[in-house]
């Protein structure tokens, strides 16, 4: 996902290196919204490894 993020920010909306980090940043951020999702339902609980 964060390739897609970066790629867009990049190429689709014509910006630069700073806005990298930017892609980068947003998708730290959902994978933390996700992962907190996940944790509050207990799902994680679920998983056998």
């Amino acid at each position: 996902m964060a390739y897609v993020l970066t790629y867009w920010f990049v190429f689709g909306l014509n910006l630069g290196l700073v806005d990298v980090l930017l892609g980068s940043t947003g998708d730290w951020f959902v994978r933390a919204v996700v992962l907190l999702v996940v944790f509050k339902q207990g799902k994680w609980r679920e998983t056998i490894v």
